[in-house]
This record gives structure tokens, sequence and C-alpha cells, in this order.
């Protein structure tokens, strides 16, 4: 039996970033994360999306992640680049010209 636990994607998300990842860019919901010394990781859950023992032992060799990673409860979500709440890399809106009537 496996001892991974099952998690939200968001969850899982914010622990990486605590563990050094960071996000190198972001397609739609695939969200590529780079570490120094480590090969890129693409990331294509949803926020909401559960996942599962096996998924997070196959994440887990190419990450580093372990169990007390996720059930440690230290890793909050936070906001700004690198963070689950982001969910674009765009710049943000400005303003068109203006049109004179």
């Amino acid at each position: 039996m496996s001892h991974w636990p099952s998690v939200k994607a968001k969850r899982l998300l914010s622990a990486l970033f605590g563990i050094g990842w960071k996000l190198k860019r972001q397609s739609g919901s695939h969200r590529t994360l780079s570490r120094d010394g480590s090969p890129d990781v693409v990331f294509a859950f949803h926020d909401g999306e559960e996942v599962g023992p096996r998924m997070l032992a196959r994440i887990a060799k190419h990450t580093g992640i372990t169990p007390q990673d996720l059930e440690s409860g230290r890793f909050l979500p936070r906001r700004g680049i690198g963070s689950p709440e982001v969910s674009t890399l765009q710049p943000p809106h400005r303003a068109g010209p203006q049109w004179a009537e």
C-alpha cells in the first residue's frame, strides 16, 4: 500500500513552490516548473483536481517532494508570480486609446 495521500493539485503545487520549484512559464493549465540543478517539470493539473497516490509517487521521482512536504501544512497558497493563485503570465491590462466623439 502506498504511503502517499491524495491531495488537491493546488496544495501539491504550493508544496512544490515551498521546496524551491518556480514557475518558468504557463500555457493554459500547463505550467512548466524549474529548479536549479533539476530538469524542468510540466505540471498539467487544474487547481481543484485530485491527484492520487500513484501519480504523486511518479511526480516525487522527478521533483524530490516527500509525503511529509504535503502533510506538514506549512505551505499555504501565496499570491504573485510562481503561485497557484496566478492563472496567467500576461502583463496587466492597459486601457486602449481614448476615442473622442
